[in-house]
C-alpha cells in the first residue's frame, strides 16, 4: 500500500517513522496470535477479509447512463475482482451485497458485474459500500475475540477468574487543540465511561454509607462534596416511560423525557428525519435550566456539551451524520452472508460451525463478544436484555450500545470489583511515543514532555471528577473492615473465656474490653462489629 493512496477507508500516514511503526504492531499482532496457537488457517481468513476491504476501497462506484436506465457498477472491476476473489464469491454476490439493499445473490451481468441499483445517486451507493466494509471488518473483529476466547478458555471448572476491562477512556479531542467537535464514536466511549464513573460512585460512596446506616454506624462527613454522575447517565440513556414514540411539547413532563441514545434511536426510524431534527428534540426535552448544568448549546452549527465527570471534563460535540451513522444500513448485515458463503474454507468455517451465533457459540458482531458463549452470563438479566430486546430491534444501533454497557455493568457488580484510575499529566499526553519503532528514544517528545511535565489543573480536575480523594476520605473516616459478631466471637472468644451463649454484641464488646482495644477504632452494630483498616482487630 502505498503512502499516497487516497483510500476511502484505510488511511496510512506519510510519515516514514509513523509507517515503520505501525509494520512493527502488525508483526506483534501476528506473535500474538502465533503465541494463542491460533490456526494459521483461520489467521490467513482474517487477514483475506482486511484485504477484501482494501481492494473494495480501490474499486470504487461509478454510475453507468442516466435516468431510469441507470446502473451501477464497481469504478476498477479489476480490484473488484480482487477483493472478490480473496472473499472466495462471485463478482455477482459481491456487487449485489455492495449495491443491492435486497442482499447478495440477486441478477448482474457483464465482465464488470453492473447491478440494478435501488439508489438514486452515486452519493448512496458509495455509502452501500462502506457499510458493506463496515459490515466485514467488524465480523472479522468479531472472529478476532472468538478465536482469542476459544484459545485462552478451559473445559475445567475453575474456582475464580479473573476479568480486566481496559476502556480508551473520556474523549476529548478540543482539548488536545483539534478544531473538529468529539464524534458519535466519542459518545459511546464516553457514556461507558460514565456508567464506569456511576458504578465507583455506588461502589465506594453509596454501598458503604448504606451498610453503615444499616450497621447504625454513624460516620461525620460534613463538608464531603455531594457530586454524583446519575443525571448525565440519565440525560444519555433514560428509557422512555411512555408509550409515545414522538413528542413535540415544549413542557414535557419528567417522566416523559428520554435519553440522548433513545432520540437517536426514534430519530433514525423516520426516514426525513437528519442531524438538525435529533438537536431540535434533544434540546426540547433537556434545555430548560434545570438541565443547563449538563447540557449546553453552541453557538457553532450543530454543535453542544455535554459536562462530564462531575462538569470537570466539558466535551464539545458536533453532530454530523449521527442519525444516518444509528441507522443500519441493509449492506452491514449483507457481510455474514457473504463471508457463510465463501467459497474458501479459512473464511467460511469461522462463520459456520462452533464459532457461530446459530451454533451457541460466540461470535456476535455488535455484542460482547465472547459473553454469548458463557452460559451462566447469560442468565444474568441485563444480558438476557442485551440478546432478546436488542436482538427483536436488530436495526437499533444506539439502543444495542445501551443494553452493551449494561451488560459489562452487571457482570461487574458481580466481582469483588477493584478499580484503577489513569490520569493525563497533559493534554496531549499519549499522542507521541516516547520511543521509535527501532527503540531509540524519541528526542522530541522526550524535549517536549520534559518542558511541561505536569498540568496541575488537569490533573486535579481529573482527581475532582473521578471523586478519589472523597472514596479515600470515607475509607479514612468510616470503618470499611467488619466481620460477622457470630464468626467474631467463634474466633476470638477463648482471649476473653466470655460466655458465647449470651448476646452476641455485649459478647463481642466483652473481648475487645479484654484485651483494651481502643473503643475508637471499632462499633458494633446489629450483625457486624466494624473497624478501621488500620487497627487489624479482624487480623488477630
Amino acid at each position: 500500500m502505498s503512502a499516497v493512496d487516497n483510500h476511502p477507508f484505510v488511511s496510512l500516514s506519510q510519515k516514514l517513522e509513523e509507517r515503520h511503526r505501525a509494520a512493527a504492531e502488525f508483526m506483534r499482532t501476528v506473535q500474538a496470535l502465533e503465541a494463542l496457537n491460533i490456526e494459521s488457517k483461520a489467521v490467513r481468513g482474517i487477514w483475506s477479509i482486511l484485504a477484501a476491504i482494501y481492494h473494495l476501497g480501490l474499486a470504487g462506484v461509478t454510475r453507468l447512463n442516466a435516468g431510469p436506465a441507470s446502473r451501477l457498477q464497481f469504478a476498477n472491476p479489476s480490484a473488484a475482482r480482487r477483493a472478490a476473489g480473496l472473499l472466495g464469491v462471485s463478482m455477482e454476490d459481491l456487487s449485489a451485497a455492495a449495491f443491492n439493499a435486497s442482499g447478495p445473490g440477486g441478477g448482474g451481468g457483464g465482465g464488470t458485474s453492473p447491478s440494478k441499483s435501488p439508489t438514486d445517486n452515486t452519493e448512496q451507493a458509495w455509502e452501500s459500500l462502506e457499510a458493506l466494509a463496515v459490515g466485514l471488518y467488524s465480523e472479522a473483529l468479531a472472529a478476532v475475540v472468538a478465536l482469542i476466547n476459544k484459545a485462552i478458555c478451559t473445559s475445567a471448572h475453575t474456582i475464580a477468574s479473573i476479568m480486566l476491562v481496559d476502556t480508551p477512556g473520556f474523549q476529548n479531542p478540543a482539548s488536545c487543540g483539534l478544531q473538529t467537535g468529539a464524534t458519535l464514536s466519542d459518545l459511546r466511549h464516553n457514556y461507558l465511561q460514565e456508567r464506569l464513573q456511576l458504578l465507583f460512585h455506588h461502589t465506594t460512596l453509596v454501598a458503604p454509607r448504606d451498610r453503615y446506616a444499616q450497621e447504625l454506624v454513624e460516620i461525620d462527613t460534613e463538608g464531603m462534596p455531594e457530586t454524583h454522575p446519575g443525571p448525565l447517565v440519565s440525560l444519555i440513556d433514560k428509557a422512555p416511560q411512555n408509550l409515545v414514540v414522538r413528542s413535540s411539547q415544549r413542557d414535557l413532563r419528567e417522566h416523559d423525557r428520554r435519553g440522548l441514545l433513545w432520540l437517536l434511536d426514534e430519530e433514525s426510524m423516520y426516514p426525513n428525519c437528519n442531524d438538525d431534527t435529533f438537536l431540535e428534540r434533544l434540546f426540547t426535552h433537556y434545555g430548560d435550566r434545570e438541565h443547563q448544568t449538563l447540557l449546553r448549546k453552541c453557538s457553532g452549527p450543530k454543535q453542544f456539551v455535554l459536562q462530564h465527570l462531575q462538569g470537570t471534563n466539558p466535551v464539545l460535540y458536533t453532530v454530523d451524520g449521527w442519525v444516518r451513522h444509528s441507522r443500519e444500513h441493509p449492506a452491514i448485515r449483507n457481510a455474514v452472508t457473504l463471508l457463510q458463503d465463501s467459497s474458501r474454507d479459512e473464511i467460511s468455517r469461522l462463520y459456520i460451525g462452533s464459532l457461530t451465533r446459530g451454533a451457541g457459540g460466540i461470535v456476535f458482531c455488535g455484542s460482547i463478544a465472547g459473553l454469548e458463549g458463557t452460559q451462566s452470563l447469560r442468565r444474568v438479566s441485563s444480558i438476557r436484555r442485551s440478546f432478546t430486546s436488542a436482538g427483536v430491534k436488530r436495526n437499533s444501533i444506539m439502543l444495542q450500545v445501551k443494553f452493551t454497557v449494561d451488560g459489562i455493568i452487571d457482570t461487574l457488580r458481580r466481582t469483588g470489583t477493584h478499580f484503577v484510575h489513569c490520569y493525563m499529566l497533559q493534554h496531549n499526553a499519549g499522542q507521541h511515543s516516547s520511543y521509535s519503532a527501532s527503540g531509540s528514544p524519541n528526542a522530541s517528545a522526550l524535549q517536549s514532555s520534559s518542558e511541561d511535565m505536569v498540568n496541575v489543573p488537569l490533573l486535579r480536575s481529573q482527581i475532582r471528577g473521578s471523586q478519589v480523594l472523597e472514596a479515600a476520605r470515607l475509607h479514612r473516616l468510616g470503618f470499611p473492615e467488619s466481620v460477622p459478631l457470630v464468626e467474631f466471637v467463634r474466633r476470638f472468644g477463648l482471649l476473653a473465656g466470655v460466655d458465647s451463649a449470651g448476646a452476641k454484641d455485649i459478647t463481642v464488646e466483652q473481648i475487645l474490653a479484654a484485651n483494651e482495644v481502643d473503643t475508637a477504632t471499632y462499633r458494633i452494630g446489629p450483625s457486624q462489629i466494624k473497624d478501621k483498616l488500620h487497627s487489624n482487630i479482624t487480623g488477630y
